[in-house]
Formats: C-alpha cells, structure tokens, sequence
C-alpha cells in the first residue's frame, strides 16, 4: 500500500524556537487512514501507516478514549488468517 499521509500530517513552524515541529499524533494518521476503510489486520495498517504494530495497537486504545472522541474500533477474529482485525467505526453524530 501507498502511504499518502503527507495531506494527513501537518507541521507549524514554532517561531519562538525557529524549528518546525510535528503536530499531527500517531493516534490521529490511524484514525484518518482507518476511516471508512474495511477490517484491517495490525500489519496491515502498520505496512500502511509506518508505525511498528505494537504503536499501532496502543493508539487504537486512545481512539476509545474520550480525548480522541471515544470512537468504537470493532475488533473481529479472521479465522482464516488466525488473528485478529480491526474496523473503526463511524461516529453517530
């Protein structure tokens, strides 16, 4: 897979420190690659995002929590890969 995070992560220029510095969380690249997209397996979105997948895993626990807009990943067993896939699922507002 292409990884076209480039429109996703964002960066400011801190004039104060004349650096420019990242902004955009890794828990906020997953989100947006995940949205609308089927049931992926770890490794997958890994390949896809660059992040190893034990980051991959911590950050879809924060996209539960209320700071990133308490969204439900739906996890489902893919017997015939034997592990586990993940699907965050639209927001009902």
């Amino acid at each position: 897979m292409k990884n076209d995070f480039t429109t996703v992560t964002a960066y400011i220029f801190d004039a104060d420190r004349k650096e420019e510095r990242n902004y955009t969380t890794q828990a906020e690249v997953i989100r947006a690659f995940l949205e609308g997209k089927p049931h992926m397996a770890l490794s997958d979105i890994s390949a896809a995002t660059g992040f190893p997948e034990p980051s991959v895993s911590a950050q879809m626990r924060s996209l539960r929590t209320s700071k990133f807009g308490n969204r439900v990943v739906d996890r489902r067993f893919a017997s015939a890969a034997g592990k586990y896939v993940y699907k965050l699922m639209p927001n009902d507002a």
